[in-house]
């Protein structure tokens, strides 16, 4: 083995083993991005000196022509999860209109040598908070004190030891001092105690807004909304749901309301042994939601034993609206969006307007007018209406509020359906460099980078996503339509029956199925998942397009036929490309392409698929093909 490929770096409590491709705090693992780790190396590697970002660039894409947003995006990453900043630049370095350079001190062992990198001390994880300065007596010199001033130290020692027993037996708190470490959280849905509650959009609301909030806390990995949204009954066991969530703790709840009063109790429990770790009661007028979100998410931080930097503490503070009405008005937008169905988005939209017509400040709530916008467009509006609605509603939320990293998200994805590729790219690194935790982030990322044609990237890209939130039925399709795409079908398989396991209405979940059997000879099989694909779906056309395709490669050409006049009776929706894609099953090329060039003139968002889809794989090799990817504007190679 080569002994330059052997390598340990060790810098501060960070140990980077070359070999293993792990980078180690205190012999904890950090997730990092595989981009990510190759950046860190290349700049310990030359630790000390400046690296030009084009030198970078080059020997981290080597075979790809990208923006320097990708660069950028990685660095800001690994400064998020060293705890740099860029007034406070410990690691790593900008050497402005140049690049950058790794100052900490470095030590190099090889991966046989004895790492001297203890695992974290219970003392160390409940050390004080960073804004609090401990100085400490050497141990080898503490006799050399004064006999008074020894005694003197017992007897402070004993009256704080007194007082902290006094407070702590008689706070209402009942916290447990964590024995491990605690790296992924679930907030559950707060019961309601009434189940008759019109009050429900408060279960899922107070919810919500901890997930926000807990989610700009760096050490800590927060499952989304949509992951806990199932576990809303009563009488759950919270240590059961953590282990099918794959967290470390739990915070579960209930709140009740009484007039304009909430009661709430709340309870964070170790998912590992059943422990409460922290548990409260409180009552508070409705008017202050946002205050007992505050209070209660400071609560958790410190019974996770989280030490936050004065960022995280401003996060957790933050209020994008003082307006109680406005406030209420975006829990129930949210509440009700989240439903996913016709009924749930157009009364998610209204009270999004409700709450920017109390607050016209109130940037969330745009961002929530954006998503009804893009997922409306062909469904319950026309796609130019709600493309230009939606575009109205982010360029004011990130006017209010450029931080905002759903907003980035969701204008990534409005700009590519636009295809305007480098700007989709700048919003989604601007959305990862803001919440590099964000499932959805990596998630749109994912799908740029595959309608680019970076595969490869795509999917690490996907397994990131899925790795922030893993019990997600959406994750675990694309990660599993991605591992088919590059011939892993195995891979896919697995994904697949996981997906499905999980929401067995999901519709990718079967169009991922239907392709991998046609590709592993399983036609029958096949047909059947594909069928059950269009059945489950209700707003796109995509899947009669791949259950055309299938019927016409295994002899049913009167199937696909009868499809293709089913869609043409359409021809008021964006539907031409399943059309395409029917005639390219059937061997009707130049059908297909006056079909693709037809979506083409419509601006069909499914024209981004054009590099990746696998059902046009039989038409790649035309010129034609070649001529549609210029004019959408993907690469031609």
């Amino acid at each position: 083995m080569d002994p330059q490929n052997n390598r340990r770096y060790e810098f501060g409590p960070y140990v980077l083993d070359e070999k293993e491709r792990l980078l180690l705090r205190f012999e904890l693992a950090v997730s990092l991005p595989p981009k990510a780790f190759d950046t860190l190396l290349l700049l310990i590697k030359n630790s000390g000196h400046i690296m030009e970002k084009e030198e970078l660039i080059n020997a981290l894409w080597p075979d790809a022509i990208v923006e320097e947003n990708n660069l950028t995006h990685y660095i800001s990453l690994l400064r998020r999860e060293l705890g740099d900043s860029p007034s406070d630049q410990q690691y790593i370095e900008t050497v402005t209109k140049h690049g950058y350079r790794f100052v900490a001190e470095v030590r190099v062992t090889t991966a046989d040598s004895t790492a001297k990198h203890p695992r974290l001390a219970a003392e160390a994880v409940l050390a004080p908070p960073e804004s609090e300065t401990v100085t400490a007596v050497p141990r080898a010199a503490w006799w050399r004190l004064p006999t008074s001033a020894i005694l003197g130290g017992l007897v402070l020692l004993l009256a704080i030891a007194a007082a902290y027993l006094w407070i702590s037996r008689s706070s209402r708190r009942d916290a447990a001092i964590p024995s491990q470490k605690f790296e992924t959280l679930a907030i559950l849905p707060f019961k309601t105690l009434d189940p008759d509650s019109t009050e429900e959009y408060l279960s899922f609301g107070i919810a919500d807004g901890l997930i926000t909030k807990l989610s700009g806390v760096k050490n800590v990995v927060v499952r989304p909304l949509p992951a806990v949204r199932k576990y809303s009954k009563p009488g759950t066991d919270p240590s059961a749901i953590g282990k099918e969530l794959q967290v470390d703790a739990v915070l579960d709840g209930s709140v009740h309301r009484v007039g304009d009063s909430l009661r709430v109790t709340a309870q964070l429990v170790s998912v590992s042994d059943g422990k409460v770790l922290w548990t409260e009661k409180f009552e508070r007028p409705l008017s202050e939601v946002q205050a007992l979100g505050e209070v209660i998410s400071g609560r958790v931080t410190t019974a996770l034993a989280l030490r936050l930097d004065q960022e995280e503490r401003s996060h957790l503070a933050k209020r994008y609206t003082e307006n109680a009405e406005a406030y209420e008005a975006y829990l129930k937008g949210r509440f009700f969006i989240e439903k996913r169905t016709e009924e749930g988005f157009r009364k998610g939209l209204e009270y999004f307007q409700r709450a920017v017509e109390l607050d016209p400040k109130y940037a969330p709530a745009y961002v929530g007018q954006a998503q009804y916008y893009l997922v409306a467009a062909e469904w319950l509006l026309p796609r130019e209406e709600a493309h230009h609605k939606s575009e109205i509603a982010l360029s004011k939320a990130l006017e209010i509020d450029d931080n905002l990293a759903e907003g980035h998200a969701f204008l990534a994805l409005l700009r590519q359906t636009d295809w305007d590729w480098k700007a989709a790219e700048k919003e989604i690194m601007r959305a990862l460099e803001l919440n590099p935790r964000s499932s959805l982030a990596h998630l749109h990322n994912s799908y740029y980078l595959m309608t680019v044609g970076r595969s490869n990237e795509s999917y690490d890209e996907m397994k990131l996503a899925k790795q922030l939130d893993p019990v997600s039925a959406a994750n675990n399709a694309r990660l599993a339509a991605l591992s088919a795409y590059l011939g892993r079908y195995d891979e896919s398989l697995d994904l697949c029956r996981k997906a499905v396991e999980i929401d067995p209405s999901f519709t990718a979940c079967h169009d991922v199925l239907g392709w991998v059997y046609l590709k592993t000879g399983k036609p029958a099989e096949a047909v059947a998942e594909l069928e059950t694909s269009v059945a489950l779906s209700k707003t796109e056309f995509y899947p009669y397009g791949e259950l055309g395709y299938a019927y016409a490669v295994t002899g049913n050409r009167v199937g696909a036929t009868k499809l293709i006049r089913e869609l043409k009776g359409r021809r008021n929706l964006l539907n031409s490309y399943p059309i395409a894609v029917i005639y390219t099953g059937l061997g009707q090329k130049d059908e297909a392409f006056s079909w693709l060039n037809d979506a083409l003139t419509k601006h069909e968002d499914a024209m981004t698929w054009l590099k990746f889809d696998p059902y046009l794989e039989s038409l790649r090799a035309d010129p034609r093909f070649t001529e549609l990817l210029r004019r959408v504007g993907l690469p031609t190679t």
